[in-house]
């Protein structure tokens, strides 16, 4: 059936699904929940625009109730079987009514073939699910007014181009995503009301005077009071984001208002969400929020730390993940590596993991808009990604120092000539030197070994660090230890390529080759060997003694003043034997109302006054 749906669409063709099941299946409980798992997994599967009909109930005895189960309402039925059925089978009917909810896509239209509204609002239904008549539409501005009123439509002299059949609001209704009882249409502010067509009303509409409808929604549906209250979602202010994915975000925010849940993944130490749109089960976006990741307060894995904790690598610290994320997009210029669009938002539900079951708060976490994929790198052999596609991820990956390019993190577009696109990029921009061979993929490719042609050389070339650190620093308040290690490697790039090294070279300078030597101890890389010894030159220079330096600390030394002290260092990272001291300063992201400012995250700390020096 998919082949044949994928065949229709390929050749143009508007294709949605209808799903019926009879109305029989409502006179037995545990029958009507198979049919509304039926019919879930016809839409999951097939991926189309979808509808769910509930056939032959003119059947029906009059004055029978079938509103719970045209609205598929799961706790409902789960009640019912709880005292019909065996306890034993308590517990999987209530994961299966779980897994209705969650997807909050199930149902249905009644289908009663002795009333002709019936019949036309399952056609409107239909219509609406395959654009039947879009392209009639007036051309021009008319976008709605944000005011009480809701919006405005303008019609054409039968009204046909906006309101097709009978013109009931039930297909207005649609659009709006919400009950169309609680729709209401106006004409000069009088609600045109009755069982006639909307052109009975407005027969003096002409193409040069076209009549305006205004629509007046009083109730989205269920309690929309607390769902208000408990919904949303909004883009942070301070972060570039293209106008796409503020629509994006827009249309999830009215999914989840209208009932629409976000499903957390069942893999992963972090919290991933899949985020759909109105009557889609496709996943639009996934969100990532800070306060879950691993090793953050509120993991819902188990992973649970104290903010700015030792993350899944030293390097990145709990709950900073989400900022970088975003940055490698915002450092992606020109989408030369294809991250996919990516942003930082606003956002509470109820699923989402809240500390105090009673209230729902607002989280702040990275938005990425979601990617088809017939697979990862893993399941391809690497001859089939082309050189400039490597080249172009590696570019990246050295830039913001990713300590975890796998196989499982580049994904294959879906398309005749694979393609990779990178996504997961939390553990990147670290705030020291730890990187090995092992932990990137691509070093071990022969593309990597192909020199970089000409586009890659021109893309090196412009790189600006000391610009990309400055932004990123504002935008997103990544710690100034973090960045320098983005300037250090730019520059590395740039000095390596204009000198003709491959992208596999330059990582033979930055990477550590061996992850362990046996006795607990890591040979650097040749990077952090030269800065180690620019260092060291430094503090001889101005008298200082450095002892013994292991290179990650060189990599990080900051000059801190203490007045009446001698200089000291800010070390990020350590040898075998030191321990590790998460910088004190406070988690990019704290408050959603106010965006990060140069100087809310100085690049010193002060020493206390009993801290030694040494």
């Amino acid at each position: 059936m998919r082949e044949i749906v994928d065949m229709l669409q390929n050749e143009d063709f508007r294709v949605a699904g209808v799903y019926c099941i009879d109305v029989n299946f409502i006179e037995d409980t545990a029958k009507f929940l198979s049919g509304a798992l039926s019919a879930l997994t016809a839409m999951v599967n097939l991926e189309l625009p979808h509808i769910n009909v509930l056939t032959k109930c003119d059947l029906l005895p009059e004055g029978a109730d079938v509103e719970r189960y045209i609205e598929g309402d799961p706790e409902a039925i789960v009640a019912d079987l709880r005292t019909s059925m065996h306890p034993r089978y308590r517990k999987l009917n209530e994961a299966l009514g779980q897994l209705l909810e969650e997807y909050s896509l199930v149902s249905f239209v009644a289908l009663n073939r002795d009333e002709e509204d019936s019949i036309e609002l399952c056609l409107a239904h239909v219509n609406h699910c395959i654009q039947y008549g879009e392209n009639l539409e007036p051309e021009g501005n008319f976008d709605m007014p944000d005011d009480d009123m809701g919006g405005v439509s303008i019609a054409t002299p039968c009204l046909q181009q906006v309101f097709t059949y009978k013109h009931q609001p039930q297909l207005f209704a649609l659009s709006l995503r919400c009950d169309f009882a609680w729709v209401a249409l106006l004409h000069k502010g009088i609600e045109l009301r009755g069982a006639f067509p909307v052109e009975h009303y407005l027969q003096k509409a002409t193409q040069e005077s076209p009549a305006e409808i205004q629509y007046l929604v009083h109730n989205l549906g269920g309690d929309r009071s607390k769902t208000a209250k408990d919904v949303g979602m909004y883009v942070a202010q301070q972060v570039p984001t293209p106008r796409e994915l503020h629509d994006l975000v827009e249309n999830i925010s009215d999914a989840m208002l209208a009932g629409i849940k976000p499903l957390l993944t069942d893999d992963g130490t972090g919290a991933t969400y899949m985020l759909r749109g109105p009557g889609s089960s496709k996943p639009l976006a996934v969100f990532k929020p800070k306060d879950e990741e691993a090793y953050a307060p509120n993991n819902p894995r188990g992973y649970q730390a104290k903010e700015n904790s030792i993350g899944l690598r030293p390097g990145v610290l709990s709950t900073q993940q989400a900022a970088r994320e975003v940055a490698a997009f915002l450092l992606d210029h020109k989408k030369f590596a294809g991250v996919p669009p990516t942003t930082l938002v606003h956002a509470k539900h109820e699923k989402f993991v809240n500390p105090d079951k009673n209230k729902v708060e607002w989280k702040i976490g990275a938005l990425q808009e979601f990617v088809n994929s017939c697979g990862t790198s893993g399941d391809f052999g690497m001859s089939v990604f082309s050189v400039s596609s490597v080249h172009r991820i590696g570019i990246l990956d050295v830039r913001i120092v990713n300590l975890d390019r796998n196989d499982g993190n580049l994904l294959v577009s879906d398309s005749k000539r694979p393609k990779l696109i990178p996504i997961d990029h939390g553990l990147s921009l670290p705030d020291r030197l730890e990187v090995y061979t092992t932990d990137v993929v691509w070093m071990d490719w022969p593309q990597a070994k192909k020199p970089f042609d000409k586009p890659e050389l021109d893309y090196i070339r412009m790189l600006d660090p000391e610009k990309d650190a400055k932004n990123i620093e504002t935008q997103l308040g990544v710690r100034r230890e973090c960045l320098r290690l983005l300037e250090v490697t730019t520059k590395l790039l740039k000095f390596g390529a204009e000198r003709g090294l491959t992208l596999h070279q330059i990582g033979l300078i930055l990477y550590r080759e061996d992850p362990d030597d046996g006795d607990g101890t890591h040979k650097p890389s040749v990077l952090e060997s030269i800065i180690s010894r620019c260092v060291e030159s430094a503090l001889a220079a101005i008298g200082q003694s450095s002892r013994t330096a292991s290179t990650t600390e060189s990599l990080d030394l900051v000059p801190t003043l203490r007045h009446g002290s001698r200089l000291r260092r800010q070390v990020s990272g350590g040898g075998a034997n030191d321990g590790y001291h998460p910088s004190p300063l406070p988690s990019p992201m704290i408050t959603p109302s106010r965006p990060p400012t140069e100087g809310t995250f100085p690049a010193f700390t002060m020493l206390d006054s009993g801290e030694s020096d040494s």
